[in-house]
């Protein structure tokens, strides 16, 4: 039964996808929210995977991250501009954003734990920026464009935003000051990103103003977020001057989403900018990928602050797209390097260009997505993501990085110190300081908790009342997971519990098929007895009980090796096979394969098996094939190139039956 009613939804490897044509179409004349995550500081992470790994981005990248950012000269911009003195800008033109999105993700770390040294820090960078923005007199602050083309403002008169940036910087001002001023309730910030957008306000827009629209995406979902710490606090509305104003910054995002594909009097950015057509018309996922998943993101948040189900409707069209015709295994998009662009429809090469920033865009894509239906398989995209797609973009030592994640690479392939442009680690930190909120949410319309992601902790959630939770989670291990829940009184509400498409075969989509041996699908105990297996609805197993303090849920997910297969429409897989493990995907490295990947095939009746191998990086168990006198052992995609530089490669030839 539990097989049945996930195969009517079309469960896809990893991800839980849906066919394209399966996507909701978002008909409906109103549009409401399906989940709401918690707030950041309300779920603390206690998890064997993750909390080291947590940890060690606190201790380690974030200021690497920083320290770096103020090597390139990013601190040395505002300066500059703050002394009025010539000199040429340091780094890229998109440094000020690359500065605001770690001080974004430093606030997280900040909402999830205190920590004095490091809110000292933002505060001595907030007030450099706010002296440099002082010296303009007028709200504008961008410090390239003041630096090296001070005549072209938002890139205007012979400008071009695509270089200049002066839009994503603000998007990624407004998103650190959002973040800052939930962690720490101070306004220092959101004060010189208000005054900005005022600037912004007097000079784009309809005429007598100039049209624009972003050269690169990210203030639409900024601005959105503004709108809702505005409209949730009226306190700090009221503190930042802003009180009844809350709708001014989605009503901006609108006019920014309303004009792509009008270009009179503007330049015309094309498909490469998603500008090709009007928002609402747009039906695949084009161009640039970090461009384009940060607005699909940012229109999903738009049609649920501003009940847009037009909106809706053209990210249901382009979701459908990008998840069933151009997502590689790892959920990594941006088949080719030339543009940073999407391929056309199932052109999915191993050498893909699968840059780190897309992939935290695309799971940014997939998180709105989720809140607005709240189907399981949006949760299953963004864990796809989550583990393969960006995980790996920052080393083991937590100060060495990746920019692209190609499946297949060279002898010569080495994680990099710093990069001339530098945008994959302050995303990478970005979309993990977040962790938290992404685990539970909760229905407002009904008293339900969903529990999206499998991740150990402690929380405090509102369920239709005040519920403590705890998970306590070998979910990577042996696929258990344990919750635990304890109402402020004995009370009615449904747990529903997300039931991983990789966890009942078969396992088919647009995509990818795959074979597993694993079994029929979880088992549920309550209390230590077993249950029969609850009804799935949306990809979530739903118990709605009354629930006592102390109630414990465990879910057993059945783990083993998974084969996978692509679609016979991807010419470029033709005749190959990969490994999965659970959520996990595997690759095969040339330093435990004889020094080369190239010989490598997996014939059809090969057993795969989980080896427990310590000397291994990842901390997961390898899968070996032993085939006669060969045994071939692959590793987690996220831990490729953490020992020394090796090819690799995640998709081997497939032979025929030994």
């Amino acid at each position: 039964m539990v097989v049945a009613r996930l195969l009517s939804l079309a469960c896809s490897l990893l991800l839980g996808r849906a066919l394209a044509d399966d996507t909701p179409t978002a008909k409906v004349s109103s549009v409401y929210p399906a989940q709401l995550p918690p707030p950041l500081s309300r779920v603390t992470i206690d998890d064997p995977f993750w909390s080291p790994r947590l940890a060690l981005w606190r201790r380690v990248t974030l200021p690497d991250v920083l320290n770096k950012l103020e090597k390139d000269g990013a601190l040395r911009n505002f300066e500059a501009v703050r002394d009025g003195t010539k000199v040429k800008h340091g780094g890229p033109p998109w440094e000020d954003g690359l500065l605001y999105e770690t001080m974004r993700a430093a606030s997280d770390f900040l909402a999830v734990a205190p920590d004095p040294e490091l809110d000292a820090r933002l505060d001595r960078i907030i007030a450099l920026v706010a002296a440099a923005q002082a010296k303009s007199g007028d709200g504008y602050i961008n410090t390239w464009t003041q630096l090296e083309v001070p005549d072209r403002r938002w890139g205007f008169n012979g400008g071009d935003d695509v270089w200049q940036h002066d839009l994503y910087n603000l998007g990624g001002l407004i998103e650190a000051a959002v973040h800052h001023a939930r962690a720490t309730g101070k306004t220092s910030l959101l004060d010189v990103a208000l005054k900005m957008i005022d600037r912004m306000k007097a000079d784009i827009g309809p005429a007598p103003k100039h049209p624009q629209i972003p050269g690169h995406a990210l203030i639409e979902m900024a601005l959105v977020e503004l709108h809702e710490l505005l409209r949730d606090d009226p306190a700090l509305a009221r503190k930042a001057g802003m009180e009844g104003r809350a709708d001014e910054p989605l009503k901006l995002a609108e006019m920014l989403i309303d004009a792509r594909g009008h270009h009179e009097g503007r330049k015309d950015f094309g498909a490469y900018d998603q500008d090709h057509e009007p928002a609402v018309k747009q039906s695949t996922a084009e161009g640039h990928a970090v461009r384009a998943t940060l607005f699909y993101a940012g229109l999903t948040g738009a049609a649920l602050a501003g009940n847009r189900p037009e909106y809706l409707a053209a990210a249901d069209r382009i979701w459908a797209n990008m998840d069933g015709r151009k997502s590689h295994v790892t959920g990594g998009v941006g088949a080719h390097a030339e543009q940073e662009k999407f391929g056309k429809d199932d052109e999915l090469p191993n050498t893909a260009y699968l840059e780190t920033c897309a992939s935290v865009g695309a799971a940014a894509f997939h998180r709105a997505m989720l809140e607005a239906h709240g189907d399981a398989k949006y949760a299953d995209a963004l864990e796809r993501t989550l583990y393969n797609g960006t995980l790996g973009g920052v080393g083991f030592d937590g100060d060495s990085y990746f920019y692209v994640n190609p499946l297949r690479g060279g002898p010569d392939v080495r994680r990099w110190d710093w990069h001339g442009c530098p945008c994959c680690p302050p995303m990478f930190l970005k979309q993990l300081a977040m962790l938290p909120s992404e685990i539970y949410a909760t229905d407002p319309r009904s008293s339900t908790l969903f529990v999206n992601q499998f991740i150990g902790n402690r929380g405090k959630l509102d369920v239709g009342g005040p519920v403590e939770v705890s998970l306590a989670s070998r979910y990577l291990e042996d696929g258990t997971v344990r919750l635990t829940v304890r109402p402020d009184t004995p009370r009615k509400f449904t747990v529903a519990v997300r039931v991983p498409s990789w966890s009942v075969p078969p396992i088919a989509d647009a995509l990818y098929q795959a074979e597993v041996k694993h079994g029929v699908g979880p088992r549920f105990t309550l209390n230590g007895k077993a249950i029969d297996a609850p009804v799935i609805a949306h990809g979530y197993a739903r118990i709605d009980r009354e629930w006592q303090p102390g109630d414990a849920l465990e879910v057993a997910f059945p783990m083993g090796p998974i084969r996978i297969h692509a679609n016979p429409r991807v010419k470029d897989l033709a005749g190959q096979v990969a490994l999965a493990r659970g959520p996990i995907l595997y690759l095969f490295e040339g330093l435990d394969n004889g020094g080369s990947v190239g010989s490598i095939r997996l014939p059809a009746d090969a057993t795969i098996r989980e080896v427990a191998r310590q000397d291994l990086p990842g901390g997961l168990p390898a899968l070996e094939a032993r085939l006669g006198d060969h045994t071939y052992t692959a590793i987690p995609f996220y831990a490729r190139a953490n020992r020394a530089a090796t090819e690799f490669t995640v998709w081997v030839p497939e032979a025929g039956p030994r």
